[in-house]
This record gives C-alpha cells, structure tokens and sequence, in this order.
C-alpha cells in the first residue's frame, strides 16, 4: 500500500509541474486529463482488488501513463 501511495504522488507532482509550466496548451490539458484518469483508474484498483491482479492493472496503468507522456515529449520535440 505504501508503493501506491507514493506513486500517486509522484504523478500528482508532475501533473502540478505540467500545470504550472504551460496551462493554456490544449495537448498540455489533454495530457492532464489522462494522466488524471490514469491515477484515478489505479486508486480504484488499488481498494476493489487483490493480489496479483492488482499489481498487474498497476504495472498496465504506468505503462499506459508512460507511454502517453511519451507520445507527448516527442511531439514537444518535432
């Protein structure tokens, strides 16, 4: 329980650095919004299930969140 909880607060601090650093972009707020969804999604997994699955829905939610803050830089960069 003590992994989840500070992963949530490593997302909720780079969601507030990406709010701080450029609000008004419309891909900024979009990226907002799923990685809100994203850790919205893992706080529910972590109080409804158990075990393996539990972890499994986290490791598929990071990637999903990764992969989506990914597609972003790259798109800052091109």
């Amino acid at each position: 329980m003590k992994s989840a909880c500070s992963w949530l607060l490593l997302i909720t601090s780079r969601l507030a650095e990406l709010v701080s650093r450029c609000y008004n972009s419309e891909v900024n707020r979009r990226l907002i919004y799923a990685l809100a969804t994203y850790a919205a999604l893992a706080i529910l997994a972590t109080f409804t299930l158990e075990g393996v699955i539990r972890i499994a829905t986290w490791v598929l939610l990071g990637g999903f969140a990764l992969k989506t803050y990914l597609v972003v830089l790259k798109d800052r960069i091109d």
